[in-house]
C-alpha cells in the first residue's frame, strides 16, 4: 500500500505534462495572451519608404542639386530614412547596387566637379557634404567648418552646425577664452639697474581672460631663483644681508592678439610692473631677534612693453588648440625707491599655456 500515493503523484505529473504539450494550456503566465496576438507584418502592396542614400542618389544623378541644397528637404527625408532603417522589413538589394556603381562613376568623373562650379559657393559647399556624407562616410568636424565659411544660408548653417556639432572658425577663435600659464626665463637690467641688481633666471606663473578672443586682461608673477642684490643694505644702521632679500615681479596687463588662428598666436601687451624687493618671514624673525626690526622692504611701480608668440597643440581641430608654448619678451622701467633704481629690466620667458573657450551667449 506504501506505492498507492507514489502512483497518484505520478499519474497527476504524466496527465499534466500531457495536456500542456496538446493543448498549450495557460497556467496563469500570460500563454493565450501571446498567442491570440498574431505578429503584426506590412502589407505586401504598401510603400517602401525610400532610404536616404537611395533620395540622394538618385537626386543626384538627376542632377536635382537643388533638393540637395535645400536643408529642410535633407533634414525631412534623413528623419524618415532612419525611421525606414529601424522598421525595414524589405530591403532593396541589385537595384541598390546599380544605384551605387552610378553614383561613384559620376562623383569619379569631371561632370561632378564641373556641375558645382556651376551652382552658388554656399549651395556647392553643402551637397559637397551631404553627398560625401551619405556616400563615403567620412566628414569629419574639421572639414564642416571648412565649409561653414562659404556657406551664408542660415538653414544649411543650422542644419550643419547641428548634425556635426560646430561652428564656423571664425566663430571659435572669437570666443570668450581664459588662459593658465608657468614656465621659466631670466631678468636682464642695465641703463644703472645693472649696478643694483643682478641677472639671474626666474620664474614665471600667469592666468588671463580674453573677450572675443582677442582682448585680454593677464596678470603675471615672476620669482628670481637666486638672490638678486649685488649689495647688502643699509637702513638705521644695520645690515641687512644681500643673499637674504629676494627679487619678485608683479604684472597688470593688457594684451591684444594681432594674430590669431588655432595654432599660432601673435599678441602684443602693455601694462604695469611692480618690482618687489623682500625678505621672508623667516628671515625677517631672524633680524627681528638680532636687531630688534625687521627690514623695510622696496617697491618700486614701472611700466612695461613686450610681445608673445604662441604655437598650440591638442585638440580635435574643429576647435582651438588647447595647449601651447610661448615665448615672451619684454622690458620695464623703475619708479622711485629708496636704492634709487633707474634704468631698465629687460626679460624673457619661455612658458607652458592652456586654454579654454567660453561660449559668448
Amino acid at each position: 500500500m506504501r506505492f498507492i500515493p507514489f502512483l497518484i503523484l505520478t499519474l497527476a505529473i504524466t496527465h499534466a505534462l500531457a495536456l500542456d504539450a496538446a493543448g498549450e494550456e495557460n497556467w496563469g503566465w500570460g500563454g493565450e495572451d501571446i498567442l491570440a496576438t498574431p505578429l503584426s507584418m506590412p502589407a505586401a502592396n504598401s510603400p517602401r519608404v525610400p532610404l536616404f542614400d537611395e533620395v540622394i542618389g538618385k537626386r543626384l544623378l538627376d542632377k536635382d542639386f537643388k533638393f540637395i541644397a535645400n536643408a529642410d528637404s535633407v533634414r525631412e527625408y534623413a528623419t524618415k530614412s532612419t525611421t525606414a532603417y529601424n522598421n525595414a522589413y524589405r530591403r532593396w538589394g541589385a537595384e541598390q547596387n546599380e544605384l551605387y556603381n552610378n553614383v561613384f562613376a559620376y562623383l569619379d568623373s569631371d561632370a561632378w566637379e564641373e556641375d558645382l562650379e556651376k551652382l552658388p559657393a554656399g549651395d556647392a559647399a553643402f551637397v559637397r557634404i551631404v553627398v560625401y556624407d551619405v556616400f563615403f562616410h567620412k566628414v569629419d568636424k574639421r572639414y564642416v567648418q571648412i565649409q561653414l565659411s562659404k556657406i551664408e544660408n542660415e538653414g544649411q548653417r543650422n542644419y550643419l552646425e547641428q548634425k556635426y556639432h560646430v561652428k564656423s572658425e571664425t566663430e571659435e577663435l572669437h570666443k570668450n577664452r581664459w588662459m593658465m600659464s608657468v614656465g621659466f626665463g631670466a631678468n636682464f637690467f642695465s641703463n644703472g639697474a645693472d649696478d643694483v641688481l643682478k641677472n639671474t633666471p626666474a620664474i614665471d606663473m600667469g592666468a588671463g581672460y580674453c573677450l572675443f578672443g582677442r582682448y585680454c586682461a593677464d596678470f603675471h608673477i615672476g620669482g628670481i631663483f637666486q638672490r638678486g642684490l649685488k649689495e647688502d643694505v643699509m637702513q638705521e644702521g644695520f645690515t641687512y644681508s644681500k643673499n637674504d632679500v629676494s627679487y619678485t615681479a608683479v604684472e597688470a596687463l593688457f594684451r591684444v592678439n594681432a594674430l590669431t588662428s588655432y595654432d599660432y598666436e601673435l599678441s602684443v601687451y602693455g601694462g604695469l610692473r611692480l618690482h618687489a624687493l623682500e625678505n621672508d618671514t623667516k628671515q625677517d624673525d631672524k633680524y627681528l631677534e638680532k636687531y630688534g626690526r625687521k627690514m623695510d622692504d622696496f617697491y618700486s611701480f614701472g611700466y612695461t612693453t613686450g610681445i608673445i608668440g604662441a604655437w598650440y597643440f591638442g585638440g580635435d581641430g574643429s576647435t582651438p588648440k588647447i595647449f601651447g608654448i610661448s615665448t615672451r619678451i619684454g622690458v620695464a622701467t623703475f619708479g622711485d625707491t629708496e636704492l634709487h633704481i633707474t634704468g631698465y629690466n629687460w626679460y624673457a620667458t619661455l612658458n607652458f599655456l592652456l586654454r579654454g573657450g567660453v561660449s559668448n551667449k
